[in-house]
């Protein structure tokens, strides 16, 4: 199983580096019976070049601010005593990676 967060090429990336990139993704199709894919054009690739034997599109990642929402500022408190944070302390989240936008309409959904 395999899953595509978003392919690093299309038909407008240079000759070279689609190439390199797709023959990559080539070396992995034999090996790979399901291909799970995060948006459309990664889908229209994967079946286009063959990349699994199944490819199955998925909704995307992300939350689904219709079931879940953030929590109250006395939950937020409840949250911190409950793990014993200072109320000051400062709080990171880094999330590392190179994408091109895709269906940017869907952004905030895959993205959140």
């Amino acid at each position: 199983m395999n899953t595509a967060h978003g392919y690093l090429f299309d038909d407008s990336t240079p000759f070279l580096k689609r190439t390199l990139l797709l023959g990559a993704e080539r070396m992995t199709a034999p090996v790979t019976d399901w291909l799970l894919t995060m948006n459309r054009q990664d889908e229209q690739i994967a079946r286009r070049y063959r990349l699994g034997r199944h490819i199955v599109p998925t909704p995307g990642m992300g939350i689904a601010l219709t079931r879940f929402s953030p929590p109250s500022s006395e939950e937020k408190r409840a949250l911190r005593r409950a793990m014993e944070l200072p109320k000051k302390r400062t709080r990171a989240h880094l999330r590392g990676g190179v994408f091109r936008p895709q269906e940017p309409e869907n952004a905030h959904q895959r993205h959140a």
